[in-house]
């Protein structure tokens, strides 16, 4: 199998494993689609679209880092070229046993963040260096940060989506509150 062959298989595994965080009702994803290039999961709840984009990093575990590209080849690309709700990065400690860290950031959030300059570098990589990227400190993403027995958070996202009188923070203890 190539190289892209394989990055393509795992990036369509991740976004089908991304629905086991999601409450829906029916979903699609790009690869039903051709060409399609503005999200990689769309979700349908209560008649409502929730669209992701979602990344897969086997370094990110050991760097510490979460990569967020935004031009490829001078094409906006990533971060630039998404127009979905939220950016899903799946940090992966183990490909073969399927260990990971996700972390859900919405898209208009990260986008701050890039405009506030919350990343630590700005550099180029991947494939003859046509790829240019931010790096984020994982520890700055702590509060996207969503575990397994953390699935509420997602789903408290989506109401939050079919609700604007719901809203969520953390305290200073990093204790999740719902105000209704």
């Amino acid at each position: 199998m190539s190289k892209f062959n394989k990055c393509l298989s795992q990036g369509q595994f991740y976004e089908l494993e991304l629905l086991k965080y999601l409450d829906y009702d029916t979903y699609r994803t790009s690869a039903d689609m051709k060409n399609f290039k503005d999200w990689d999961i769309e979700i349908t709840k209560c008649n409502k679209k929730i669209t992701y984009e979602v990344k897969s990093e086997t370094y990110s575990f050991k760097t510490k880092n979460m990569c967020v590209e935004y031009n490829y080849n001078n094409l906006p690309s990533g971060i630039n070229a998404t127009k979905a709700d939220y950016f899903c990065h799946f940090c992966i400690e183990n490909l073969e046993k399927n260990l990971y860290t996700l972390y859900i950031i919405p898209t208009n959030e990260l986008k701050e963040m890039i405009q506030q300059k919350e990343y630590f570098k700005d550099m180029r990589g991947g494939d003859g260096y046509r790829s240019k990227f931010y790096l984020f400190k994982l520890n700055k993403l702590q509060k996207y940060k969503i575990d397994e027995d953390e699935i509420k958070i997602v789903k408290l996202l989506d109401i939050m989506d079919n609700d604007d009188d719901i809203s969520v923070y953390y305290d200073s203890d990093d204790n999740l509150h719902v105000n209704t």
